[in-house]
C-alpha cells in the first residue's frame, strides 16, 4: 500500500512541474512575441513619415500602466494602426495633390 501511495504522489509532483513547465514556456513565447510584433510596429510606424500617426501612437502608449491598461492600450493602439493605415491610403495622396500639385503626364 505505500509503494502504491509513493508512485501515486511521484506521478502528481511530476504533473505538476509539466504544468509550470508548459505555462512558462507559454509566457516566454508569448512574451517574445509581443516584444518582436510590438518592434516591428514601431519601426513600420516611421517608415510611413506620418507625424500625426506616430504622435497617437505615442498617446495611448504613455497612457497604459497596469495589465489591463496594457491589453486596452493593445486594442487601441491595433484600432488606431488599421484605421490610419486606411486613411492614410486615401489621405496622403490628396494632400500631396494639394500640397505640390497635381502632375499630368
Amino acid at each position: 500500500m505505500l509503494h502504491v501511495n509513493v508512485r501515486s504522489y511521484y506521478f502528481q509532483f511530476l504533473l505538476t512541474v509539466l504544468s509550470a513547465c508548459g505555462r512558462l514556456v507559454a509566457h516566454g513565447v508569448s512574451n517574445s512575441t509581443a516584444k518582436f510584433t510590438g518592434s516591428l510596429s514601431d519601426t513600420l510606424g516611421k517608415v510611413s513619415m506620418d507625424q500625426r500617426h506616430q504622435e497617437m501612437r505615442e498617446e495611448v502608449r504613455v497612457h497604459s500602466g497596469s495589465s489591463g491598461a496594457h491589453l486596452k492600450a493593445g486594442l487601441q493602439g491595433l484600432g488606431i494602426g488599421v484605421v490610419g493605415g486606411l486613411a492614410g491610403v486615401f489621405m496622403q495622396p490628396i494632400e500631396g495633390a494639394a500640397k505640390d500639385g497635381v502632375a499630368v503626364g
